[in-house]
């Protein structure tokens, strides 16, 4: 925590390192996972200006799971595979969930997923281009989603969450390795950040 009066500046021993590099652990976790999401990038190709809300507004409907109701949500579930979301705090079954849900994950096998050393400052254009080519294509708004595009989506997504975690490890990997300058560059963080 910060021992600050207001309208002051903390000095560099009133800032809690520990806290610091919980909360930017947090975020990187986050931006990385959004980096390789396509339906985030949904909202980079298809925003409010373009008219569906990053894929909100595109009304959808399957067999799989009635309550996925837009182009959006049915991204964020991994195309049905992973539609179900789990409330805090998590119970036993809600573990085993994760753990089965993860389990699947891992059939993607560092090997098979290319371009894994890619520069983190080129993750965004990759997704985009991902997400560009796969995300729109072959369904039409209000018109059930086919098994085709369920099969081929639902792959293509869990590759992509298998892809950000191999990336994320890696990254915590190189961060950890450096020594902890100062507060805003907890664990050599400002660098994926910036």
């Amino acid at each position: 925590s910060l021992k600050q009066t207001r309208g002051q500046t903390p000095s560099r021993d009133a800032v809690d390192f520990s806290l610091a590099q919980s909360f930017n652990l947090r975020l990187l976790v986050h931006y990385v996972g959004d980096i390789h999401s396509l339906s985030t990038q949904q909202q980079v190709l298809h925003g409010p200006t373009e008219g569906d809300r990053g894929g909100n507004s595109f009304r959808v409907h399957t067999d799989e799971d009635k309550e996925i109701t837009n182009l959006h949500a049915l991204w964020d579930s991994v195309v049905t595979k992973y539609g179900k979301d789990l409330q805090q705090p998590l119970s036993a079954a809600d573990f085993a969930t994760l753990d089965k849900w993860a389990a699947n994950i891992r059939t993607n096998p560092r090997s098979s997923i290319a371009d894994l050393g890619k520069p983190s400052s080129e993750w965004w254009r990759e997704s985009y281009t991902l997400a560009n080519e796969a995300v729109y294509r072959d369904i039409t708004p209000g018109a059930p989603v086919s098994a085709a595009y369920i099969e081929s989506g639902s792959t293509f997504a869990e590759t992509q969450l298998a892809k950000a975690g191999y990336r994320l490890a890696d990254t915590l990997i190189e961060i950890w390795q450096e020594p902890h300058e100062t507060a805003t560059e907890v664990g050599g963080l400002s660098k994926f950040l910036s």
